[in-house]
């Protein structure tokens, strides 16, 4: 939300615009994505059956 403040100052395009709001949305889902791969990913194979 900080990034939309300091966007929407004076100087800057409008708060409200496609590419911020776009932006702040892509950030969003990456990190959604993220979370959701790290809690039910593969977990990568064990030591002792890539030995056997």
């Amino acid at each position: 939300m900080a990034q939309g403040w300091i966007i929407g100052a004076e100087g800057f395009s409008p708060a409200n615009s496609l590419p911020p709001l776009s932006g702040i949305v892509l950030i969003l889902v990456w990190s959604v994505w993220l979370l959701v791969s790290a809690l039910f990913g593969k977990d990568p194979p064990s030591r002792d059956r890539a030995q056997a």
